[in-house]
């Protein structure tokens, strides 16, 4: 309990943590789970069961990151399909796209899908939903579909966001997966 709440701690400094913000982990058999909210700890955690079945659907995951960011917020309800990476590490550690989950289909099942294939993804009205091996995956991927959604949205203002081309994100993707991930594992057996 005591890293969930390091990890809720560090969102909530970065100031990525909404109104109803929820960090589960898996431990054995069981889910816990730790809400909290920009001004610290709450007992209120919302809908926690589905995000609980998201994380059992998830074998390679162990951490699930649900944060109502400002940005991912914004741009979950007013944009398409995906939010496209235009920043590297978005590119590396989410993949390509950041997809996001709009209100009306099967949500749980959308969430599954992209969380599958992507290390986040954004969902209309709830903000970001990362997930990891462990919670500081999760919360950098977190950190890091927030950056992508200012950066998309404060790009768009001004004009329009310019992608990172397809080669690019996907070779950037195939190395973090390949090279860096790697290391963390290796770092979280000894």
């Amino acid at each position: 309990m005591e890293e969930l709440k390091k990890q809720a701690k560090y969102l909530t400094d970065t100031g990525i943590a909404g109104d109803a913000s929820l960090i589960l982990v898996k431990d054995g058999g069981a889910v816990k789970h730790l809400a909290y909210n920009k001004d610290g700890v709450t007992a209120d955690g919302g809908d926690v069961a589905i995000y609980e079945e998201i994380l059992a659907a998830l074998p390679e995951s162990k951490v699930l990151a649900v944060n109502g960011a400002q940005f991912s917020l914004y741009v979950g309800g007013t944009s398409g399909a995906f939010v496209p990476a235009v920043l590297d590490d978005v590119a590396q550690i989410i993949g390509r796209k950041t997809y996001i989950v709009h209100k009306g289909g099967d949500v749980k099942a959308n969430i599954i899908k992209y969380l599958s294939k992507y290390s986040a993804c954004i969902v209309e009205g709830v903000g970001i939903v990362a997930c990891g091996r462990n919670s500081d995956e999760a919360a950098t991927a977190a950190l890091v579909a927030e950056k992508g959604a200012i950066a998309y949205a404060g790009g768009n203002a001004v004009g329009k966001a310019k992608k990172i081309p397809f080669l690019d994100a996907v070779i950037m993707r195939f190395v973090y997966k390949q090279k860096y991930s790697k290391i963390d594992v290796v770092k979280e057996e000894k």
